[in-house]
């Protein structure tokens, strides 16, 4: 366990004590590497497909001649400085609703992927949570795909597409949130050491 790790396990016991002493269970909606490393961006992928057969059924073609020698740098700075965008906004839009706000979020970089991450120290409700994991897919993935749309811009389209297909991962869980049984009084919270959530049901 990492020191980062350690440091989320110790605020998530303190959390689940204090939860489970209010008259809460605790409850594992986790799942696996695989799942959220080939399910995430399928779903993602799918997502992107009908903004992609639109673009060409609105008869724009894929760049002109100027775009095309600047594109793939283009792209590429974007996606990189994205990478970052896309963890801000899982925290601003966290921040906001959590009771200590910015206080509580947490960003850092998982050293072995060299992928940053953001995380929420407070249980949220199910619309807060839902929100806060879709928030980049929509800033960034689905809003410059409508603009692409509505511009004919093949690099919109290309970097909406990726970009949805990166917060594949989010979908995943989203969809195991709304899948899941629990109702009523129920908080989430990020799982310390694993991927996806804990879940705080009053008995």
């Amino acid at each position: 366990m990492t020191k980062d790790e350690a440091k989320r396990q110790e605020i998530f016991d303190g959390i689940t004590e204090e939860f489970t002493a209010n008259g809460y269970e605790l409850k594992d909606l986790t799942t696996t590497a695989l799942k959220a490393n080939v399910i995430g961006p399928l779903i993602g992928a799918v997502l992107s497909v009908p903004f992609i057969v639109v673009y060409f059924m609105l008869g724009h073609d894929l760049k002109s001649a100027t775009e095309f020698e600047f594109f793939w740098i283009v792209l590429s700075g974007l996606l990189i400085v994205s990478i970052v965008v896309h963890e801000l906004i899982h925290g601003i839009t966290m921040g906001i609703f959590a009771k200590n706000h910015f206080k509580s979020i947490a960003f850092g970089i998982i050293v072995q992927y060299l992928t940053p991450y953001c995380s929420c120290k407070e249980p949220l409700r199910k619309h807060q949570y839902i929100l806060g994991l879709l928030m980049p897919c929509i800033v960034l993935g689905i809003i410059p795909m409508i603009l692409a749309l509505a511009f004919g811009s093949f690099l919109l389209l290309v970097y909406g597409a990726f970009m949805t297909i990166t917060a594949g991962g989010d979908l995943l869980i989203m969809s195991m949130i709304l899948k899941s049984s629990y109702k009523g009084d129920v908080y989430f919270v990020d799982h310390p050491t694993k991927i996806g959530l804990a879940v705080f049901v009053k008995a």
